[in-house]
């Protein structure tokens, strides 16, 4: 298992960085993926959310997330897990701001970390985001992927999720 691949590149791709967290691969697993709120930037592990979840749920878990990340890197790091953490028994996806993207045609120059762009923004309605976050639940709908979101939608965009998205799916 080549979990090397799966961490975000540095500048030049001159190596990459630690990811936040990998637990013991041997027992039951799942994995994390999302921005800062998911990697527990200025957390002691112990306090983020996976960890909580992973001692309530009795698993191990990898978290893949990076701070900053976009919904489009958070898909392609969830495409390759699971390539590679084909044992994992479920994902939970933490989406962030839909209003951010990455230049990835870049990223193999300029690292992952650099190639962030939007840097959060309005959570309010539009079009484009409902448009981004529809796109990426449909891709993922026949995975074993549980989405959530990290920062909180405005009343008009979760009554439109619900709406539109999530009662297009067969629960």
């Amino acid at each position: 298992m080549n979990l090397d691949s799966l961490k975000p590149r540095k500048l030049l791709s001159l190596g990459r960085y630690d990811l936040p967290h990998v637990g013991d691969l041997s027992q039951p697993y799942f994995v994390t993926i999302g921005c800062s709120f998911t990697a527990g930037n200025f957390l002691e592990y112990k306090d983020t959310w996976s960890h909580k979840l992973s001692h309530k749920i009795d698993m191990e878990h990898v978290n893949l997330a990076m701070g900053g990340s976009s919904m489009d890197y958070q898909y392609n790091t969830l495409t390759r897990a699971q390539k590679i953490l084909k044992d994992a028994r479920f994902m939970v996806w933490m989406h962030t701001y839909p209003t951010r993207y990455h230049l990835n045609f870049l990223r193999y120059f300029i690292g992952d970390l650099l190639a962030r762009r939007g840097m959060g923004g309005d959570l309010s309605y539009s079009q484009k985001s409902l448009e981004k976050i529809k796109r990426f639940t449909e891709l993922t709908k026949d995975m074993k992927v549980l989405h959530t979101n990290a920062w909180g939608y405005d009343n008009k965009t979760k009554i439109v999720l619900e709406k539109i998205i999530i009662k297009s799916f067969n629960f």
